[in-house]
């Protein structure tokens, strides 16, 4: 994580008496009068993404709601679930075939955005997904690389997932 947030991690311990972790992360510099992500990434900002319905599942709701939060602010009408029966109930309440979905790969009671994907295909013919996964164990990678599912890793970067929603919404090359 680490390496991938470009931070460095250090630890000093003393046995008995407790340990001190220290994370050393890269000061931003502010563009002079502009808004960043638009200096950043100038071809990101370009592309309206006004309008794609989403469904977006996880079991934390801390991050259901930034996901949301940053969903709406790119205009996007969001609907939001823990589980299946919400994702389900989401889609009802939403009244038509979502645009896209974002699932997180393990949810609770042994539930996987996997699952969620499949009851929509269901439902709805093939709805495009994003796959979001934290696990590093073999056997579960490779179980979300096989499920077709376009597949991002935490932490996942707000221009990387707009570039995807692009990509998949075929707002954008591939």
């Amino acid at each position: 994580m680490a390496n991938l947030l470009d931070c460095v991690v250090s630890v000093a311990s003393v046995v008995g008496e407790g340990s001190t972790f220290t994370v050393m992360i890269p000061a931003a510099e502010r563009p002079a009068g502009g808004d960043i992500e638009r200096r950043r990434r100038p071809e990101l900002a370009a592309t309206d993404l006004t309008g794609p319905k989403i469904l977006v599942v996880d079991d934390e709701e801390a991050i259901v709601l930034a996901m949301k939060a940053l969903l709406e602010s790119w205009g996007c009408e969001v609907r939001e679930s823990g589980s299946m029966a919400g994702a389900i109930a989401a889609l009802e309440a939403m009244g038509e075939r979502p645009d896209l979905l974002i699932v997180y790969f393990r949810l609770r009671n042994g539930e996987t955005g996997i699952d969620i994907a499949r009851m929509a295909t269901l439902r709805y013919g093939r709805v495009p997904a994003i796959l979001i996964t934290g696990d590093t164990a073999p056997d579960r990678l490779r179980e979300a690389m096989e499920s077709g599912l376009g597949l991002m890793h935490k932490p996942v970067n707000a221009d990387a997932l707009r570039e995807k929603i692009e990509t998949l919404l075929e707002l954008r090359q591939a």
